[in-house]
C-alpha cells in the first residue's frame, strides 16, 4: 500500500469514526461524562438494547478505567448489561474485559472503492418504506436470526429507531408484495452507512441483500456522498459479499459486551 493510500485511509477511517461517535452521542435519551476519552449514553426507554446504552471510548484509556465507568455509569442508571464500543484502545482493553467477563467482538470498517461501479439490480423490487411497513420485517428477521430474544426485546430493538439522529432512509426488498429484506442508509455530512440488513430466513440466498445494496450506494452517490461505509463482525460471512459489492477493510472497532446479570 503506497503511503498516498494509507493517508486515505487513515482519514477516511476517522471520518467514519467521528460519524459513529455523532450519532452514539446525538441519540442518547442521557450523555453521562467520564475521563478525556469517555462517555456513556443511556436511554431508559429501551434498557435491552445495547446500541442504545453503552460506553463509548474514543481515544485511549486505561483498560481498568474503561470498565470502572462502565460499571459506574451503566450500573448507575440501572443497566444490567454492560456495553463498550471502542474506537479505540479496543486490544489494550479486550485481556482485561475478558477476565471481567465480557466477551469481545472485533468488527471491520469497510468502506466502498470510489472506482467500483456497478448498475442496481432491476429484476429485484427494492423500494423506500417508511417505518410502519418496515416493523413487521424488521421484527420477523430479529426474531429469526436470534431465537433466544423474547417478544419484549424484539419490541424494544424495533422501537428504538425513533431515536435515531442522522436522516435515515429505510428500503425493503419486495417478494410476493411483502418486504422480505431490509437496509438501512444513514447519512451525515458527506458520510453514508449502510446498515441493518437484514434478510428472511426463507428468502436468503436469492440476491436481496446484494440488491439492497447496490439501491443504497446508488442513492448515496446521488446524494453527494463521498464516502460510504459499514461495519461487518471480522468473523462472520457477510463481510466476503461486501467485498465483491466493493468494499474494503480500513480498519477496526472493537465491543465488549457482558450479558444481564
Amino acid at each position: 500500500m503506497s503511503d498516498g493510500a494509507a493517508g486515505g485511509n487513515e482519514a477516511h477511517l476517522a471520518r467514519v469514526k467521528s460519524a459513529l461517535i455523532a450519532e452514539a452521542a446525538g441519540r442518547a435519551g442521557t450523555r453521562i461524562e467520564g475521563l478525556d476519552g469517555l462517555f456513556a449514553v443511556v436511554d431508559e426507554r429501551w434498557p435491552i438494547s445495547h446500541d442504545n446504552n453503552k460506553v463509548v471510548v474514543t481515544q485511549p484509556v486505561a483498560p481498568e478505567a474503561v470498565l470502572e465507568f462502565a460499571e459506574e455509569s451503566l450500573g448507575g442508571a440501572g443497566v444490567a448489561h454492560r456495553q463498550v464500543v471502542a474506537f479505540e484502545g479496543g486490544p489494550d482493553v479486550a485481556p482485561a474485559a475478558r477476565a471481567a467477563g465480557y466477551t469481545v467482538e472485533t468488527l471491520v470498517v469497510m468502506t466502498l472503492d470510489p472506482d467500483f461501479h456497478a448498475e442496481p439490480m432491476s429484476d429485484v423490487d427494492v423500494r423506500e418504506i417508511d417505518v410502519d411497513a418496515l416493523d413487521g420485517v424488521l421484527a420477523a428477521t430479529w426474531s429469526a436470526g436470534n431465537p433466544e430474544m423474547t417478544e419484549e426485546t424484539v419490541r424494544q430493538l424495533v422501537a428504538r429507531r425513533v431515536a435515531f439522529d442522522a436522516p435515515v432512509t429505510a428500503f425493503a426488498a419486495f417478494a410476493e408484495g411483502r418486504p422480505v429484506a431490509h437496509l438501512d442508509l444513514r447519512r451525515r455530512d458527506g458520510v453514508a452507512e449502510i446498515d441493518n440488513v437484514g434478510t428472511l430466513p426463507d428468502h436468503r440466498n436469492h440476491g436481496y441483500a446484494r440488491a439492497l445494496v447496490l439501491h443504497a450506494i446508488a442513492r448515496a452517490r446521488s446524494e453527494g456522498d463521498d464516502l460510504i461505509f459499514l461495519l461487518a463482525d471480522a468473523e462472520d460471512w457477510p463481510k466476503e459479499l461486501y467485498a465483491k459489492l466493493g468494499f474494503g477493510v480500513i480498519g477496526e472497532i472493537h465491543e465488549l459486551h457482558r450479558p444481564m446479570r
